[in-house]
């Protein structure tokens, strides 16, 4: 039975469940606001780009050696930062992170809500709630919003297998545009995609059209200020090791 958007959205809303896991997590995020180092890199090269008028190339900021080329995968999350900073201060870091917690947990929510259209046990809730929670414990980092993302990507693609409906695909190259600017974690948007192309095939359904918007979105990641050389720091990430990097 297919599920319409309108009445998802509407049964979720009233489910006291889902608005009780919303309200501790933004509590948690509340309590344990500790700042996390490279947000204070990020702020200040947000801060650099605005009165340069462009991008850097060369990492003013680091201590070690850096490439000869620069590539800033969070170049705009930065510029972000920084404009809310200034403008809001902390309190308004504070509230870029609880929208960011609500996000996330409302489309795995709607996510969990399509497979058992009824009120969410709070078990699962809490699971989903733990399970990223150490994620926002400190203060925001760019890749808060390759979570989000991430959460958006995977219920369109969940709605459209469900019901055979692809009418909202057209959403996911349009954010990529946006996505490779704020983190390069973009990457794993286009691997959810090959990974439901690929069960479709399994399945023998329809799957050329998660073949297109994973092609589609990758022509679309060379809407950056690096081009084509964004795909090479992708690739060298990808290769490298980061032991040091918890999430």
């Amino acid at each position: 039975m297919k599920i319409k958007m309108k009445d998802l959205l509407i049964k979720s809303i009233k489910d006291l469940n889902f608005i009780a896991i919303i309200a501790i997590a933004l509590w948690c995020n509340a309590v344990n606001n500790f700042a996390d180092f490279d947000f204070w890199s990020r702020l200040y090269c947000g801060l650099a780009y605005i009165n340069n008028g462009w991008i850097l190339t060369q990492d003013i900021f680091a201590f070690a050696e850096t490439k000869a080329y620069w590539v800033d995968h969070e170049w705009l999350s930065g510029i972000i930062f920084f404009l809310i900073f200034k403008q809001f201060g902390s309190f308004g870091i504070l509230l870029l992170k609880w929208s960011v917690v609500i996000t996330c947990i409302t489309f795995i929510y709607l996510c969990l809500r399509l497979r058992n259209d009824s009120n969410i046990n709070i078990i699962y809730l809490f699971i989903i709630l733990f399970g990223i929670e150490t994620a926002f414990l400190s203060n925001i980092r760019p890749h808060i919003f390759t979570y989000v993302f991430f959460c958006i990507w995977l219920f369109i693609l969940e709605y459209s297998r469900l019901n055979n409906s692809f009418k909202y695909l057209y959403i996911l190259p349009l954010s990529i545009v946006l996505w490779v600017n704020l983190h390069a974690g973009c990457i794993a948007g286009i691997a959810l995609c090959c990974v439901y192309a690929l069960s479709q095939i399994i399945e023998k359904k329809e799957y050329k059209y998660y073949i297109i918007v994973a092609v589609v979105s990758v022509l679309l990641m060379l809407i950056n200020p690096y081009g084509y050389n964004y795909f090479g720091y992708i690739l060298a990430e990808l290769a490298a090791e980061h032991n040091n990097i918890s999430e």
